[in-house]
C-alpha cells in the first residue's frame, strides 16, 4: 500500500495517488503451481488544459511587462491587458483547471504446470481496467467561453486490456554431445477503449 500527494508546477495544480497490492501463490502440487496479483490505483488532481486557449498557449502570447501574478480585479472578475483576446494565464490556472479522477485495476494470473522433467508449461493472464473522469469549468469570462457564456466540460474514458500468454518449453537432453530444445506458444490481446464528452452551458 502506498500513498502520494504533490503539489504541482504550475499554480493551482496537484496531483495524488493511492495504491494498494496484493500477491499470493499456492502451490498446488509438486508440479503445478499458481501465482496471481491484484492492483488498485486511485490517482489525479488538478492540471492545466492543454491545446488551443490552453495555460500554455496564453502564456506564449503574453507580455512579459505586464505583472502575471496581479491578475484578478477587486470584484473578483479577471484583469486582462489584452482586451478579451487572450486570458491572463494565471487567471485561466486559478479559475479553470482541469479535474481528473482515474481508478485503475490490474489482476494477473500465472499458472506453471511441470508434468515431466523436461517440459514445462506457463499460462499467464492479465486485464487492466481502467476508467478516467475529467471536469473542467470554463467561465464565459474566458475567451473560449465567451462566445457560449461559459460551459462545464465532462469527459469519460473507460479502457479494458485482456493479455493471454501460453509457452510450452521442452528441453531434452539424450547425451552429453546431445541436447534437443523445442518452444511453443501463442499470444492473444485484446483491448477496448470507450470515450466520450460532454459540454453543458454553465
Amino acid at each position: 500500500m502506498g500513498k502520494d500527494q504533490e503539489d504541482g508546477v504550475l499554480p493551482n495544480t496537484d496531483y495524488g495517488k493511492n495504491n494498494f497490492r496484493l500477491k499470493a501463490g499456492y502451490k498446488i502440487s509438486d508440479k503445478l503451481t499458481l501465482n496471481s496479483s491484484i492492483a488498485y490505483t486511485k490517482s489525479g488532481g488538478r492540471r492545466a488544459n492543454g491545446g488551443d486557449k490552453s495555460v500554455m498557449s496564453a502564456l506564449s502570447y503574453y507580455s512579459g511587462t505586464f505583472p502575471i501574478n496581479d491578475y484578478m480585479n477587486a470584484d473578483g472578475t479577471e484583469r486582462d491587458y489584452s482586451f478579451g483576446i487572450i486570458d491572463n494565464p494565471r487567471y485561466l490556472m486559478e479559475t479553470s483547471s482541469l479535474i481528473d479522477d482515474v481508478n485503475r485495476w490490474i489482476g494477473n494470473a500465472t499458472l506453471n504446470w511441470s508434468p515431466k522433467e523436461w517440459v514445462n508449461v506457463t499460462y499467464a493472464a492479465q486485464i487492466d481496467n481502467y476508467s478516467d473522469q475529467r471536469n473542467r469549468f470554463v467561465g464565459a469570462d474566458l475567451d473560449g467561453g465567451s462566445q457560449v457564456g461559459g460551459f462545464v466540460l465532462n469527459q469519460n474514458i473507460n479502457f479494458t486490456g485482456l493479455e493471454s500468454n501460453l509457452l510450452v518449453a521442452f528441453t531434452k537432453d539424450w547425451s552429453d554431445d546431445f541436447t534437443t530444445d523445442l518452444t511453443l506458444g501463442h499470444q492473444i490481446s485484446d483491448t477496448k477503449r470507450d470515450y466520450d464528452e460532454a459540454r453543458e452551458k454553465a
